[in-house]
């Protein structure tokens, strides 16, 4: 999971849905357990707030180049809640996660590794929730909460590409987002690493560091400290992305080339071959 202040290449991008099957085909109908809270539905891959640049349209990627010969899996998923009361039984947090479900036959790996993830975030927002508990101070309602906003990015015979970000509330003056991408083949069910879609060598990493200076031409990039990041970001796999309409949408930590929280997690789009 990565902390983010200011993604606004990222949070552009994700639109929540309530029920998303086909990876495609929306149904507005509401999302079991979240008592009315307001969520966007869209189809994947459109962003809540218009158009982001960094996402051009496209046909979707395709890893092996035979995807129109195998079938596609079906991703629906549902934000649920949970919430935590005081002794007087008023609420004073509450937490929202996903449950994704798959149908389709012969994607038993990757229905597996899609009942990990909802065991995860199960874990995930119990632990949120009981850290409030445990607070000896108690907050006042509303002062703790968790919203997820989630988006299926890529769902197709070769791949499947979720995104989630994640926004805390914790009584502070402002939220905490944190992002979370899984990519999956869809045929194994296997966690997908950049490396295994495109070619992270020298090439690719010029590539990283012209979109970066285009995308961001107010920020004054050091040379040295640019070239560095990518390369620690690459090696160390410490950066996040995401299938997007034709190529992988990839975002740094924060504090990536020697800029603060005030400049966020920067990112990039680049087509894939």
């Amino acid at each position: 999971m990565y902390k983010k202040a200011a993604a606004k290449w990222l949070v552009a991008a994700l639109a929540s849905a309530l029920v998303l099957t086909a990876c495609g085909r929306e149904e507005k109908n509401g999302a079991e357990g979240s008592q009315g809270a307001e969520i966007t539905s869209g189809p994947a891959g459109t962003p809540a707030g218009g158009e982001d640049k960094n996402t051009p349209t496209g046909a979707e990627g395709d890893i092996s180049g035979e995807n129109d010969k195998k079938q596609a899996p079906e991703v629906s998923w549902e934000i649920l809640r949970d919430a935590r009361t005081d002794a007087s039984g008023k609420e004073i947090a509450f937490a929202e996660y996903p449950e994704f479900s798959l149908s389709g036959d012969g994607f038993e790996a990757l229905a597996s590794a899609l009942a990990q993830i909802n065991g995860e975030w199960r874990e995930q927002s119990t632990r949120f929730l009981d850290s409030v508990v445990q607070n000896p101070v108690l907050p006042d309602s509303g002062a703790f909460a968790q919203t997820v906003n989630i988006t299926v990015t890529r769902c197709d015979a070769e791949a499947v590409s979720l995104s989630i970000l994640r926004t805390e509330e914790e009584g502070g003056p402002h939220p905490n987002n944190y992002s979370d991408v899984y990519n999956f083949s869809t045929q194994t069910g296997e966690r997908l690493e950049l490396s295994d879609v495109v070619e992270t060598g020298g090439d690719f990493r010029l590539k990283l560091k012209e979109q970066l200076i285009e995308n961001y031409p107010d920020l004054e990039f050091d040379d040295a400290l640019l070239d560095q990041g990518i390369a620690d970001a690459l090696d160390q796999k410490s950066l996040y992305w995401s299938f997007r309409e034709g190529g992988v949408s990839i975002g740094f930590p924060v504090g990536s080339f020697g800029f603060g929280y005030a400049e966020g997690s920067l990112g990039v789009w680049i087509p894939l071959q």
